[in-house]
């Protein structure tokens, strides 16, 4: 989203994991210094009754998996072993529903915490893919990547699971934030 959103002139984002704002002890106060709070639709709800003060800010914004992550996914055999590295539960019902969607079958699909994931994990087999978000640690902490390439090198695949604001979202956003940055300015 932070891609998506960064070419947005006078913006400055921030990213916000859902859990790091329903476990905190004053959501309204960690959020009230923010002009406008996008959230994907399925957290709308949540986020609406955390922030019953901030209502006029928070907007919904559609996402879908981006493309790319797709056709990745829809190129696997059905009786893939699939291993999901997650962050939130919300993440993993998301990649879940999409596999199961796909016609992936749910016995042979295992899911790890990211902070309970290692690299011996899926060693010395029993897991033909990982799907994990852009920025896990498989991603971006290089003490993976030696494992990540013996996995790859045995055949396995590694999928990094991008999602997308949908375009007329985009659009929407674009509006809002230039109808605030022109309040600003008149102000």
């Amino acid at each position: 989203f932070k891609k998506q959103l960064s070419w947005l002139p006078g913006v400055a984002l921030s990213i916000f994991i859902l859990e790091s704002i329903t476990e905190n002890e004053n959501p309204e106060g960690l959020l009230s210094s923010f002009d406008l709070i996008i959230t994907p639709s399925k957290h709308l709800e949540a986020i609406s009754g955390l922030l019953p003060n901030l209502s006029g800010r928070v907007m919904e914004a559609a996402i879908s998996p981006c493309h790319e992550t797709l056709i990745q996914i829809t190129s696997l055999p059905r009786d893939s072993r699939i291993g999901i590295i997650c962050r939130t539960n919300v993440f993993l019902a998301a990649v879940k529903d999409i596999l199961l969607s796909f016609g992936f079958w749910e016995d042979r699909i295992q899911s790890f915490f990211e902070m309970d994931y290692t690299t011996k994990t899926y060693f010395p087999g029993g897991i033909d893919v990982l799907i994990s978000f852009a920025d896990a640690h498989i991603f971006t902490n290089p003490e993976f990547e030696f494992r990540n390439e013996e996995f790859l090198a045995k055949g396995g695949r590694i999928i990094a699971f991008h999602h997308q604001i949908e375009k007329g979202t985009l659009i929407y956003i674009q509006n809002r934030v230039g109808e605030l940055l022109n309040h600003k300015r008149t102000s």
